[in-house]
């Protein structure tokens, strides 16, 4: 699969882009959604994984503040820019962030319906990215089901 990892934190991101490549799957690794924008314009993925908290450059003044100090960051993108302009299937796209039960309270009229959402183990990124490889392969694992049953 060709793959699109936002993440920021690097330890995540080298860890995900290191064990993914063991299973074949090609990666596009970028930490700021103006870097994900360029690479969307670019190229074809067939699975984007994406982190709530970002930087909030590239967003513009009313969804940086939506976007709760960086927090959602991952979603306002998704939902403004990528879902919007119709750039990306949403069962393509799996969330894997730390911030998930926030992100319900405080969005919970936001639709997710179709999206993989993966928790991260805590906030503080002290865990062991590696041990949640097998949710995301699980994860990756449905979206090519779903692949194969959309073609």
């Amino acid at each position: 699969m060709q793959i699109l990892l936002l993440e920021d934190v690097g330890r995540f991101s080298s860890t995900i882009n290191f064990a993914l490549k063991q299973y074949n799957h090609v990666i596009d690794v970028c930490a700021r959604i103006t870097q994900a924008n360029a690479f969307l314009k670019n190229n074809k993925y067939d699975c984007m994984i994406v982190d709530l908290f970002l930087d909030t450059t590239g967003l513009d003044d009313n969804q940086r503040k939506e976007s709760d100090s960086g927090y959602f960051t991952g979603w306002i993108w998704l939902r403004d820019k990528v879902f919007n302009d119709n750039l990306f299937d949403r069962r393509k796209v799996i969330i894997y962030s730390a911030y998930l039960v926030e992100f319900k309270a405080k969005k919970p009229n936001e639709n997710t319906d179709g999206i993989i959402m993966l928790p991260k183990n805590n906030k503080n990124h002290q865990d062991d990215p590696i041990k949640n490889i097998d949710k995301i392969i699980n994860a990756l694992n449905k979206v090519q089901q779903y692949s194969k049953v959309s073609t």
